[in-house]
């Protein structure tokens, strides 16, 4: 069990070797594949993933899903019917439905691709088809809405309770860098607020966004004219993982006094009408959190001027 204090504030306690700068790494669940082909450009893998089989469970999220009762059937379900609506829609180019439940980077590069592409496209649904979850995991420190984060230099990644479901984005912020990010962002902002800026920074950092990763297979599939598209090849697996996410609403912060991590956990609330699918079979490359990519140069460019 970890201590109350962790709970209360990861930032001042965690100091390990396995934090490190996150790169474009790809999330626990992502396909991993050097070659994927896309039907039509469309987030669809014309050879299919590989079926893999559910990961072990993890205790901290397995209490989340338990206090809420939720069952993994429950979550299927709901991921189900957005893993459909969002093929059906992409085929039939009814882009308002795709805005409004796929992440807004995933929606704006698959209505991107379709855009390109003037074929009549169906999605149907198979009779025979099934899901399951693959893995979940909490993700702390970052919000869902990827333009309230910062680039991927800002942060430091700590993978050192994924196996309890949890993976925390430890901002330099809080690397008793303060100081050096108070100045840049006061050089880069006409109207800085410090007092608002150090608020929000701490809400991010107890930011909590809950990621599950489902395979489907069989579930269904684009037809060209009535016929199953012929880009298929003969050695589909019908299997596709999508990526959901939903952000959590974090409990008063008053609460964390006496609760073990669990408990901390435990309370946010979810509004299962936010979930969001994030990607399919990579095409997202496993939709990072960040707002922007940089490499360590950037880094001494901007922020790390400020910081001798």
């Amino acid at each position: 069990m970890l201590s109350r204090r962790l709970a209360r504030n990861f930032s001042q306690v965690l100091q390990s070797p396995e934090l490190k700068t996150p790169t474009f790494d790809k999330d626990v669940g992502a396909i991993r594949r050097s070659e994927v082909t896309y039907y039509r450009d469309l987030p669809y893998d014309i050879h299919g993933a590989h079926a893999l089989p559910p990961l072990p469970e993890r205790k901290v999220v397995s209490s989340f899903y338990e206090s809420k009762n939720m069952s993994e059937q429950f979550l299927m379900n709901k991921f189900y019917n957005l893993f459909a609506t969002f093929n059906m829609s992409l085929a039939s180019k009814d882009y308002d439905t795709l805005k409004n439940i796929a992440e807004e980077r995933f929606a704006d590069k698959a209505i991107a691709a379709r855009g390109k592409d003037s074929s009549e496209l169906t999605w149907e649904e198979s009779s025979d088809g099934a899901c399951y979850l693959f893995d979940s995991l909490f993700q702390q420190g970052v919000y869902a809405d990827r333009s309230k984060n910062d680039a991927n230099i800002h942060y430091l990644m700590f993978t050192g309770f994924e196996g309890e479901g949890i993976r925390y984005y430890r901002h330099k912020y809080f690397e008793d860098q303060q100081a050096g990010y108070i100045s840049w962002m006061a050089d880069s902002e006409s109207s800085f607020n410090k007092h608002k800026y150090t608020k929000f920074m701490a809400q991010r950092d107890r930011s909590m966004v809950l990621r599950c990763f489902g395979i489907f297979q069989n579930t269904g599939n684009f037809f060209e004219n009535g016929a199953i598209s012929n880009k298929f090849e003969n050695e589909y697996s019908g299997n596709h993982i999508a990526v959901f996410e939903n952000q959590l609403d974090s409990p008063p912060e008053l609460s964390l006094i006496d609760l073990t991590h669990e408990e901390w956990y435990n309370h946010h609330t979810i509004n299962h009408s936010g979930w969001k699918i994030v990607d399919i079979d990579n095409f997202m490359g496993g939709n990072l959190f960040f707002s922007e990519m940089y490499d360590r140069e950037e880094f001494k460019k901007t922020v790390g001027k400020h910081i001798e």
